[in-house]
């Protein structure tokens, strides 16, 4: 799977109450091919979850700072909605950290905060389900993806992480 490229196995749901960084409707359609309008559920009110089995890049926040390129590793994500992604890894993920989102060479970079982690058997592969809420957008340019190198590097140095 290459990177923000859709596979099969996902299913549409609802999930995640609203939050002040929500993503726009017109940025979830882009990524998912769904969910145009970006309702929420008549009767929950939650937002739908919209399938989005990609391979992104997340690293975890190193003690209020942004983490160094060299941080981020593979995941691949299970669900997204304007409010947040879920995604599998081989541990929980229990610290805020930052997560892309996005086709290479267009990479969006978000910080996210988890809210709950669970135990799956998924894709022939045990691991932990993250369910992450998105807090807010990094400024364009602070990660890019360098495709001759075929990875993450940071063009800012010396930036704090917002109190996530």
């Amino acid at each position: 799977m290459r990177i923000g490229q859709a596979g099969p196995d996902t299913d549409a749901g609802i999930g995640r109450s609203p939050t002040e960084c929500n993503l726009p409707p017109s940025e979830v359609y882009y990524l998912t091919g769904e969910g145009l309008t970006g309702e929420c559920d008549p009767v929950t009110g939650y937002q739908f979850r919209y399938p989005y089995d990609v391979r992104q890049f997340f690293a975890p926040l190193n003690e209020q700072e942004l983490p160094a390129a060299k941080d981020f590793r593979f995941v691949r994500c299970h669900d997204l909605s304007r409010a947040g992604v879920s995604f599998i890894t081989q541990r929980p993920i229990t610290l805020p950290g930052v997560i892309s989102l996005g086709r290479a060479p267009q990479l969006s970079f978000l910080f996210v905060k988890p809210l709950k982690s669970k135990v799956v058997f998924m894709h022939g592969h045990a691991g932990f389900w993250n369910d992450c809420q998105f807090v807010r957008r990094l400024d364009k340019g602070e990660y890019i993806w360098h495709a001759a190198a075929g990875k993450i590097i940071r063009r800012r140095l010396q930036v704090a992480a917002p109190g996530v």
